[in-house]
This record gives C-alpha cells, sequence and structure tokens, in this order.
C-alpha cells in the first residue's frame, strides 16, 4: 500500500512503508521519486513507480522510518500497488 500525503509547500509526496518520498522526476514510463532527506546527502534511497504500477525499492534508508508520517498530514488517497519486483541495491 502506497499513500499520497500533501506535504510541506503543497507539494505531494508518497509513503511507502512509513518512509517519505518526494516526486523527483516522470517520464512516460514511470514515476522516479527520491527519499525526502536525499537532497541533505543523508540518505540515497529511492523508488521507481511503473506504469503497470510496479514499484521498486532502490537503496537502503540510513534512518529509522517515521511512524507518525500519516498522523501529521493530510492524506491525499491510498492505493494498493504490486510490490512483486522490489529491489535493494
Amino acid at each position: 500500500m502506497v499513500t499520497y500525503i500533501q506535504g510541506p509547500r503543497h507539494f505531494s509526496q508518497l509513503v511507502v512503508q512509513n518512509y517519505r518520498y518526494v516526486k523527483h522526476r516522470s517520464s512516460s514510463k514511470s514515476t522516479y521519486w527520491k527519499c525526502h532527506l536525499y537532497d541533505t546527502g543523508v540518505c540515497k534511497a529511492r523508488c521507481v513507480i511503473g506504469v503497470d504500477q510496479t514499484v521498486i525499492l532502490r537503496g537502503v534508508h540510513s534512518h529509522g522510518p517515521d511512524a507518525n508520517v500519516l498522523d501529521d498530514q493530510s492524506v491525499l488517497f491510498k492505493e494498493k500497488l504490486r510490490f512483486m519486483h522490489i529491489r535493494r541495491y
């Protein structure tokens, strides 16, 4: 299950397994997300969602999940996606 929330400055964010991601870029085949701490240099984890609704997780988070991430944010919508091809590099 992935959840889209309204983050700071009204940008949507993705929540997967209680980790927050911000949208990095999109193409016709995939949407690329990066950990919300990516630009600070703290965490290099990334997430890719393909047009076939497959979620690919890349990298390992260098921090723990935020158990309260959905309590403090307004949920835009939830979506059940396939985690068939989870890969961690």
